[in-house]
């Protein structure tokens, strides 16, 4: 009895190593698979970079339960989608700064899963119909930095997914009517620095998600009333940088959620009557480098919310009373660089919110006491570089929360005792450049916050 016993425990212990043999080698297979790494890339936790490595084609072993995938920097030439045949789980692909040329039809057909795709900085000079065929999960494509000349028509047609496309700096002439059909659910859309003249009507139609639309730097000429109607939700529109003369009414009809608008640089010189008078939400607009000569008393009415207008370098001589009036939440002005002579009393009056004003630039000879009246909350006023020989007695006096005034580059030659009264907070002061000889004693004293003179 007590031999078979001993048998029996001799047989559980040979049972008991073979087990644990067969364990270990378990172990010691599985984690070799999920360890599974290409040469001289890092891996860990589902990522895979490969990154800098002069890779002319995506290396072996790249783990099949990668979800993101690294290549940047590399002399990678082509995408062979035989590569992604065992990566159906891959959701971020970076591509950028490599030699690629074209992307053939259903390239990455494999990966179903993706949602990040980055092919910025390589040599795709075509988009061909198929490139990003199965990707129905896609919700950002980067292809900046390319010399993408023609994009075939339905190239972005299946992607129903995609949020964000990029497409600047390439060398686009042509935006195609059908282009932006597929991707409804688009909020972000960057095309600038391109060479595009003409937008066909109709072309944003289907982009009732889009939020950012960025057309900068271009060859635009004209914008056809109506061409922005659908795009409801849009709230920043970026033109600045192209050949646009003239602002037509009803062009920015229907864009009453639109927060910023950017017409920087352009050549713009006719502003017709109400053509921002709808734009309720619009908080910051930029007209500045242009050929605005006029500016019409009814050209801001409406623009309830606006905090940031920017005027500078321009032609404007001429501003007229009231025109302002409706700007009751605006912050900053900016009208320097203009040829402006005279800013008439009462012309800031509603701008009770005004916290910076620049008038940097221009040819005023003459300060009139009164013409910042109601600005207590002004902290910046620069008038830097006119030609300001007269300051009359009480025109800084009212600005209680002033904390710098530039006054530098003029023809200034007398300062008035009074001049600086009721400035408490007045941290800043610049006189530099004018033709003072004599500084009454007493005209600082009460100048108690200044640290720079």
């Amino acid at each position: 009895m007590y031999q078979d016993a001993a048998a029996a425990a001799a047989v559980l212990r040979r049972t008991m190593v073979l087990l644990l043999f067969l364990l270990t080698f378990s172990l010691s297979s599985f984690t070799s698979v999920t360890s599974e790494c290409p040469d001289k890339c890092k891996c860990k936790n589902k990522v895979v970079k490969c990154d800098v490595m002069e890779l002319d084609r995506i290396p072996d072993r790249v783990p099949p339960d990668a979800e993101f995938l690294d290549l940047s920097f590399n002399e990678i030439k082509d995408i062979e989608p035989k590569s992604f045949t065992h990566l159906t789980d891959l959701k971020y692909l970076d591509y950028s700064m490599n030699k690629i040329r074209d992307i053939e039809p259903k390239s990455f057909t494999h990966l179903t899963e993706l949602k990040t795709l980055i092919l910025d900085l390589n040599e795709i000079s075509n988009l061909k119909n198929g490139a990003f065929a199965n990707l129905s999960k896609l919700r950002r494509i980067n292809l900046n930095g390319n010399i993408i000349e023609n994009i075939e028509t339905g190239v972005f047609n299946n992607l129903t997914s995609l949020e964000i496309l990029s497409l600047e700096e390439n060398q686009i002439h042509k935006l195609d009517l059908e282009m932006f059909k597929g991707p409804i659910k688009l909020a972000k859309l960057y095309l600038s620095h391109n060479m595009i003249r003409n937008i066909p009507p109709g072309i944003f139609d289907s982009l009732t998600s889009l939020g950012r639309l960025d057309l900068s730097y271009n060859k635009i000429g004209d914008i056809e009333p109506k061409l922005f109607t659908h795009l409801t939700e849009l709230k920043t529109l970026m033109l600045k940088g192209n050949e646009i003369s003239n602002l037509k009414n009803g062009v920015f009809a229907n864009l009453s959620k639109l927060q910023i608008l950017s017409l920087v640089r352009n050549r713009i010189e006719n502003i017709e009557t109400g053509v921002f008078n709808n734009l309720k939400s619009l908080e910051i607009l930029s007209l500045e480098e242009n050929q605005i000569h006029k500016l019409d008393l009814e050209m801001f009415k409406g623009l309830i919310k606006l905090a940031k207008l920017y005027l500078s370098y321009n032609m404007i001589r001429n501003i007229p009373p009231g025109i302002f009036d409706s700007l009751m939440s605006l912050t900053l002005l900016d009208l320097g660089y203009n040829k402006v002579r005279d800013i008439k009393p009462k012309l800031f009056t509603n701008l009770t919110e005004l916290k910076t004003l620049k008038l940097d630039g221009n040819e005023i000879s003459n300060l009139i006491n009164g013409v910042f009246a109601n600005l207590s909350k002004l902290q910046t006023l620069s008038l830097v570089e006119n030609k300001i020989e007269n300051i009359e007695t009480g025109v800084f006096n009212n600005l209680m929360s002033l904390e710098s005034l530039s006054l530098e580059q003029n023809q200034i030659h007398k300062l008035d005792l009074e001049m600086f009264k009721g400035l408490i907070k007045l941290d800043t002061l610049i006189l530099s450049y004018n033709m003072m000889r004599n500084i009454p004693p007493g005209i600082f004293d009460s100048l108690t916050s200044l640290s720079i003179l």
